[in-house]
């Protein structure tokens, strides 16, 4: 495991992943804040965040499947050294994900109340994530444009541009959040309006930063929308089965909320509580696949296939070590990390903790099936497959199950959560297989001059 070429690998994809690491730290740190705020108000508000934030999450992991099937040529154009292709592909993933956000936006301003009951039926959290919908539905479209330049900086080595505008935009939400929250008392709408804010003051951050430091995800307007549609068909070809994958994995997502819903509001906030939770604490093992990932791809393009392997091979072991010992870290504070939480019930913190046990085993499988699908396959150009392993994990492991515990069993939220747990177990084998065949290994831009 540490002899001198995997030292060097570890070295090299620990140095891309730390500023991946920190961003994503910061973004759960946001969360974490808007969570531990509006916990003050009780279990009604907190739900209500959680619920509002749902359609959030989708529209997420909808323009995230875009910018990831994307990243697959913007990462292997850079190894390539094909700069103004990165700027096409670039064009196409914000356009996509600004269609996305359109969509979305109507959704949230339009079929509000219908959104929110669907997850829990109550009609105080319902007026309370109404209000908080409304509002952060806005902040879609700044997030197309925020995750397409995000996901072009990592791709082209420059991982620390991303961490600090996340840095500027925590420092900004925690500063309206109190002052909405605390000073102007406008509760969950308040920071809604905190979320809006800081998420404008990033995207102005992120243009400042392009330009001043000449970065290669800035280029001419004209060059982000050139036609041909040869690449476009290509691009359409690689991209839908990680767009369908997302928005596949989402809905089954969604379906686990309406399940953990079904038990009650105590039940739905011990999850939204230990969301941020699991968030930081997968965050290591999640990051240093991410950056894995970047070194795949860029090997790829510049038609490197036996370093593209050796990459994986390295930190994939490097991922899972550093997950364990995180998920060691995680059982050993479970009892502690909710200090923090004023308002919320007895039962509610029980049932978290829970929780956090049962996650301190499950993110050692889940690191391990993020860097295999996200990390090496996907930058492979194995997309079909990826969208393959998730769907069926999903709508026949991992959403049967939760339905059955909390439907028809009316099992505890921890056991719930326990069941749905049971995707990543399924995966785990093909993935492991899958990675080793080495079949994925391909240059997708070789042919583009």
């Amino acid at each position: 495991m540490f002899d001198k070429t995997s030292k060097k690998v570890f070295i090299r994809t620990l140095a891309l992943a730390a500023p991946i690491i920190g961003q994503e730290l910061l973004n759960s740190a946001v969360n974490f804040v808007d969570i531990l705020m509006i916990g003050t108000a009780g279990d009604q508000a907190l739900s209500a965040v959680g619920t509002g934030n749902e359609i959030l999450f989708l529209f997420l992991l909808t323009s995230y499947g875009i910018v990831s099937g994307s990243a697959i040529f913007i990462g292997q154009f850079w190894g390539k050294g094909d700069v103004k292709s990165i700027h096409k592909t670039m064009g196409l993933a914000f356009t996509f994900s600004m269609v996305a956000a359109v969509l979305f936006f109507i959704m949230s301003q339009f079929f509000t109340g219908t959104i929110i009951r669907f997850y829990i039926d109550d009609n105080g959290v319902v007026e309370i994530g109404k209000s908080y919908l409304k509002i952060v539905s806005y902040t879609f479209f700044l997030n197309a444009f925020i995750l397409t330049v995000n996901s072009a900086h990592r791709c082209t080595g420059h991982t620390a541009v991303p961490m600090v505008t996340s840095i500027i935009a925590l420092l900004s939400n925690i500063t309206f959040n109190y002052l909405y929250i605390f000073v102007w008392h406008q509760g969950a709408a308040g920071a809604a309006k905190a979320t809006l804010i800081a998420r404008v003051i990033e995207v102005v951050a992120q243009i400042i930063i392009m330009k001043k430091f000449k970065l290669p995800a800035l280029g001419k307007l004209k060059n982000y929308f050139v036609k041909d549609g040869l690449f476009l068909k290509d691009y359409i070809k690689m991209v839908w089965p990680v767009l369908l994958n997302e928005v596949v994995w989402s809905m089954g997502v969604t379906l686990y909320k309406e399940s953990y819903g079904e038990l009650g509001s105590e039940a739905f906030s011990a999850i939204v509580s230990t969301a941020p939770i699991q968030q930081v604490f997968t965050v290591l093992g999640i990051s240093i696949g991410s950056a894995a990932g970047i070194l795949i791809a860029n090997s790829l393009g510049a038609g490197e296939i036996g370093r593209a392997i050796e990459y994986s091979k390295k930190s994939t072991i490097l991922a899972v070590f550093m997950s364990v010992i995180m998920g060691i870290l995680l059982f050993i504070s479970a009892p502690f990390l909710l200090i923090f939480y004023d308002g919320l019930s007895d039962l509610t913190i029980s049932y978290a903790v829970k929780i956090i046990y049962i996650m301190s085993f499950g993110i050692i499988l889940k690191t391990y099936n993020f860097t295999a699908i996200v990390g090496i396959l996907r930058n492979g150009g194995d997309t079909v497959f990826c969208l393959v392993i998730d769907m069926v994990s999903v709508w026949c492991v991992g959403v049967p199950l939760a339905y059955l515990g909390a439907h028809i069993l009316h099992l505890p939220i921890y056991y719930v959560f326990l069941l749905a747990y049971c995707e990543e177990v399924f995966k785990l084998i093909p993935c492991i297989l899958r990675v080793k065949k080495g079949k994925w290994s391909k240059n997708l831009v070789e042919k583009y001059n």
